[in-house]
């Protein structure tokens, strides 16, 4: 009876080891979870309201959201007005986005504008991949990658090698619009990573109620050659 019982246990404990070696072998690989490269900062006091720094342009511009960049655990508050661009008959109104950094914005400080066409494109665009620049460089920021996306947009991520970091989506929608002669509602993501991602290629991606789209940014070597 003993030997029957030890032999038992010996199958047993035999058996828990395979399972356990099993086990091992089949543990699923779980894809790393975005870090956050930007978010939204709520609430924007200015939202809706003249911002104080000069925004060179046509109409006056209008802040429409705020955003907390995680690498430098600096902000950035965008505003958005109309300008007309080209002379004569070819000349003609654009929407133009200002993203302000902390820092420069003195009521004399340069806020260069990116304008964009209209309707904005529903898919995302890169507008700008570089350091933050406001009449120059501003030191210790990463590489901000921003640009436009559908309104209907959720989340927006940016991977590069193995990492990939979650961005800010800053809905501008008709309210804004109205003020700055806009016309289909859009958002505009932006996301901080480190410089060392500029020497690399770094994919944007977008979901939202229009399913998923991507962008690339190609590898910025002027940046990646600057890295101490």
């Amino acid at each position: 009876m003993r030997s029957e019982t030890f032999a038992a246990a010996l199958a047993a404990l035999a058996l828990a080891a395979c399972g356990s070696d099993a086990a091992d072998q089949d543990e699923p690989t779980r894809p790393a979870l975005p870090t956050v490269g930007a978010s939204p900062w709520r609430p924007c006091d200015k939202e809706g309201s003249r911002p104080d720094y000069f925004v060179p342009g046509g109409t006056p511009a209008v802040v429409f959201g705020c955003a907390r960049l995680t690498v430098s655990g600096r902000t950035v508050e965008f505003s958005a007005h109309h300008e007309r661009t080209g002379g004569g008959k070819y000349g003609k109104y654009n929407l133009c986005l200002n993203p302000a950094y902390p820092g420069r914005s003195a009521d004399s400080a340069y806020i260069p504008g990116t304008c964009v066409a209209e309707p904005v494109p529903k898919r995302p665009d890169v507008l700008d991949a570089s350091p933050a620049v406001q009449g120059g460089p501003i030191r210790r920021y990463g590489l901000v990658i921003w640009g436009t996306t559908g309104i209907g947009t959720r989340q927006v991520t940016a991977g590069y090698g193995d990492e990939q970091a979650e961005g800010a989506v800053l809905p501008v929608e008709r309210p804004i619009l109205n003020s700055v002669a806009g016309e289909r509602q859009f958002s505009v993501f932006i996301v901080e990573l480190p410089m060392a991602a500029s020497c690399g290629q770094v994919t944007v991606r977008a979901s939202g109620a229009f399913g998923e789209a991507t962008a690339l940014v190609e590898p910025r070597l002027n940046l990646c050659e600057r890295i101490e």
